[in-house]
């Protein structure tokens, strides 16, 4: 389902969020600090603190859908993957890692399009990391336009 192309622009400085069902069953949105898609492509690791975005986790639970949404800040390139969550984990050192470099790769290109520090650091902080694993069935094109809302067809090998 992630093939080359997306797998490609989740490595730029993209803008990431998350859409879930809250407790109460209603929408419920979360940002995300990074992603890191399987080698096979099958599956998605989509790194966030748990206490910022405790309303969109709240309703989460092995086989619930989820929706990933990543767009590119200076041309609004956006894609959004729809499929069930498979796993909640507390992130490990290489998730760590990997937000790490999305928060600081993130901000400089924010910054480099006039995004001061303080309209960022509210949602690019949080320490109590944990890894969604999201198992897509369904991309689409978001990108505004004629084609905007398109389904992808299948991706991947």
């Amino acid at each position: 389902m992630i093939d080359a192309e997306l797998t490609a622009l989740l490595h730029e400085p993209v803008m990431m969020v998350f859409a879930a069902r809250s407790a109460a069953g209603l929408p419920a949105l979360g940002r995300a600090l990074g992603a890191r898609p399987a080698a096979d492509g099958e599956t998605l690791d989509i790194f966030t603190p748990a206490a910022q975005w405790g309303e969109a986790l709240g309703g989460l639970a092995p086989g619930a859908p989820l929706a990933f949404t990543f767009v590119q800040p200076d041309t609004y390139r956006t894609f959004q993957l729809k499929g069930e969550l498979i796993s909640i984990a507390p992130a490990d050192a290489r998730d760590i890692a990997a937000v790490d470099r999305y928060v600081a790769q993130v901000s400089q290109s924010l910054t480099a399009l006039g995004v001061q520090p303080q309209q960022m650091a509210h949602w690019l902080g949080g320490r109590d990391l944990i890894t969604l694993r999201l198992a897509p069935t369904m991309a689409f094109r978001q990108t505004p336009g004629p084609h905007a809302g398109e389904r992808l067809p299948d991706r991947g090998a």
